[in-house]
């Protein structure tokens, strides 16, 4: 049996690369000699790849062991036309690659068939660069975890719903047409070379598998979908090589369907201040559920921000540089302790989204605020007496910088005046024998408790503990010195 070399530059119409797990060993069917076989050769798998063409006589043939990697043959070298090649799966096999005998076999029209039950593991490339016009369909079901790149230039048609989850790749001027029941929808991403084509013209309202990034690398020769009615990229992540001059997908056909997908625009050197198409719609229009689109990528520098805009038939990439922002507090006035005091900040010019972290000395006080319409706001009550310097900073958000306050505001936090003695409200006699006082005065004041033994002048009054009013002016006292709480007497008075 003469053997061929599988991953030669020249393998001209269908190459699966595969793992070594994938198989043992490549098995070929050579049909050198064999002038008169033309094509339409019939290999079924119900037992094992077996040969049952009556057009076959002469050719040398090889039973293909289930389990291990079949390579198929165009027909003889001698032959500048092959015609076409049936090969059916009845159970999971996987495809090595076709040849002729000599790497360049001509126009071969090559077509996988199976039953219900049929797959065929694939892991590798789909290569049907062949030296004349030839194509590659495939009505049976593709499975595998193994990334698959249909490589053309010419087509490679997928039939069926297919489950193979690798990535999905369409290179060399190639096209991968999916018919009206195919779908490639376990594939994480798929992406479209430069000059290569998607074909979903088989399928009126295609939808992108929600499951799916789509990637598109298009130059002077862009990536292109050919749709039928509608093409619907639902909210998909949508990842471009974009070269600054040419869209980097084009549409064909249908009207394309985007919904707030968040673009990632990538390239050498990032794009200066401007407007870019990224996608042109060269038949049909383009309509959008949301009208904001997350841009991010290597095309969008440090500083700078884009925005993607739909206009007409072109989606549209805008590079602007990042705003300046300003950050300032509202005017702050005095207040005593435990009364509430509200601080504002604006940022301008207004931003759509962003927070402000306002500080107290350097110390965060509370949590980041939402800015809404320029303004964001924190209340508390709960600030010590004295002065506290409050500043404010806003974190920044797409298209608009950071910034802080320049300086630092002064919130003076007075006691109020001090016109209500502190009384006893009430007192109780815990479980382990200890008497609880509590108290009202005005907030913010220390008060000193004192006892007495008794009230007859002169009175000795003794200093036993010391405590702050907090912002309502309560505070409370636990007496665990003393076991004849009951004949005591209590008051409080101010520190002189």
């Amino acid at each position: 049996m003469r053997k061929f070399t599988l991953f030669s530059p020249a393998l001209a119409l269908l190459l699966f690369a595969h793992s070594a797990a994938a198989a043992t060993t490549n098995q070929y069917w050579d049909p050198n000699g064999t002038a008169s076989i033309g094509g339409n050769g019939i290999w079924n798998t119900t037992s094992e790849f077996s040969p049952v063409s009556t057009q076959v006589v002469t050719a040398s043939l090889v039973r293909f062991t289930n389990g291990n990697v079949a390579v198929f043959s165009a027909g003889p070298n001698s032959s500048g036309s092959q015609g076409s090649l049936n090969v059916t799966i009845n159970r999971t096999n996987v495809c090595g690659g076709i040849d002729n005998g000599n790497d360049g076999p001509g126009s071969c029209l090559l077509t996988f068939t199976g039953s219900g039950s049929g797959l065929l593991q694939v892991s590798g490339t789909v290569n049907t660069a062949g030296a004349t016009a030839s194509s590659t369909t495939f009505n049976v079901v593709l499975i595998g975890t193994g990334d698959i790149v249909f490589a053309g230039p010419w087509p490679c048609y997928l039939n069926e719903s297919n489950t193979y989850t690798g990535n999905t790749t369409i290179s060399n001027n190639g096209t991968l047409a999916l018919g009206v029941n195919g779908s490639i929808n376990g594939s994480p991403q798929i992406t479209i070379m430069n000059g290569s084509t998607l074909d979903v013209s088989a399928i009126s309202s295609f939808v992108l598998s929600t499951n799916t990034t789509m990637k598109a690398t298009g130059s002077a020769k862009p990536a292109s979908i050919i749709g039928g009615t509608t093409v619907n990229l639902g909210s998909q992540p949508i990842v471009m090589t974009y070269d600054g001059t040419h869209p980097a997908l084009t549409i064909a056909q249908g009207t394309l369907t985007l919904n707030g997908n968040a673009f990632t625009i990538n390239k050498s050197v990032a794009l200066t201040v401007g407007t870019y198409t990224i996608i042109q719609q060269t038949t049909g229009n383009i309509t959008t559920n949301a009208g904001t689109f997350p841009v991010t990528g290597t095309a969008i520098a440090a500083g700078y921000m884009g925005a993607i805009s739909v206009s007409g038939g072109s989606v549209i990439l805008t590079v602007s540089a990042d705003t300046a922002t300003t950050t300032t507090l509202n005017t702050l006035i005095a207040s005593t302790y435990g009364q509430s005091v509200t601080f504002t900040a604006t940022v301008a010019p207004t931003p759509p989204g962003g927070t402000v972290q306002f500080y107290d000395n350097s110390v965060a006080l509370g949590s980041p605020v939402t800015v809404s319409g320029g303004t964001a706001s924190y209340t508390t009550n709960t600030l010590s007496v004295g002065n506290h310097p409050i500043t404010a900073t806003y974190s920044g958000t797409t298209g608009y910088l950071s910034s802080s306050t320049a300086s630092a505001s002064t919130q003076e936090v007075d006691l109020p005046p001090n016109n209500t003695p502190a009384t006893i409200t009430s007192s109780t006699v815990l479980s382990n024998g200890t008497l609880q006082l509590n108290f009202t005065g005005e907030p913010g004041y220390t008060y000193v408790i004192q006892t007495a033994t008794n009230l007859i002048p002169p009175v000795t009054w003794i200093n036993i503990n010391t405590n702050m009013a907090d912002t309502n002016g309560l505070f409370n006292f636990n007496d665990k010195g003393n076991t004849n709480y009951n004949v005591l007497f209590y008051r409080t008075t101010i520190p002189q």
